[in-house]
């Protein structure tokens, strides 16, 4: 992922996510975790996160990228 994609979602997940002491919102991490933990409880539908990361951040995520983290959260 690029670095302006990170900051982009980043910027979008600060709207949902706290973060501990030394992390940012960037953080490859974190967002996986994030985009994990928004459709776990059902904020979103896969679909739904990806269409409003899309107009929001003007960033397409592939729903492959957005599925392996949703099992990578429930790990």
């Amino acid at each position: 992922m690029t670095e302006y994609c990170r900051n982009q979602i980043g910027k979008y997940m600060e709207n949902y996510l706290d973060v501990f002491e030394g992390y940012t919102y960037s953080d490859e991490d974190i967002i996986n975790l994030g985009i994990g933990e928004l459709i776990r409880n059902d904020n979103f539908s896969p679909l739904e996160l990806q269409r409003d990361i899309l107009r929001n951040c003007s960033v397409f995520l592939p729903m492959d990228y957005i599925l392996d983290c949703v099992q990578n959260a429930k790990d």
